[in-house]
């Protein structure tokens, strides 16, 4: 994504437009009408462990990109404890869930 000014975005709070060559990469991450996302940028001094994790990832991978999204259903509040995340998850179209160091998968 492109930033006009070298400013940190530690908190998805400002929109980049994306670059071209590199938008179908991240198509999933983009605002449909205007190609723009909320990056949510990563240091090791202000978030170690999820900077690890996204070290892992991009190692496994290639791709130094993960879309990370608000976690809720439509018109409920944001998730914020572990109880309201197994809720969601039960009464929601996802099978599993990473929860802190435990992995959760709802059973058919």
């Amino acid at each position: 994504y492109s930033k006009p000014k070298q400013v940190a975005s530690p908190y998805m709070m400002y929109a980049f437009r994306a670059i071209p060559e590199q938008a179908s990469k991240f198509s999933a991450a983009q605002h449909p009408y205007d190609l723009t996302a909320r990056a949510h940028e990563v240091t090791a001094e202000h978030n170690p462990s999820y900077h690890r994790l996204l070290q892992e990832y991009e190692a496994r991978t290639g791709e130094a990109i993960v879309l990370n999204t608000s976690f809720n259903l439509h018109g409920e509040p944001i998730v914020y404890r572990a109880a309201d995340a197994v809720d969601v998850l039960l009464r929601s179209g996802l099978d599993r869930l990473a929860l802190g160091n435990w992995w959760v998968e709802k059973v058919a």
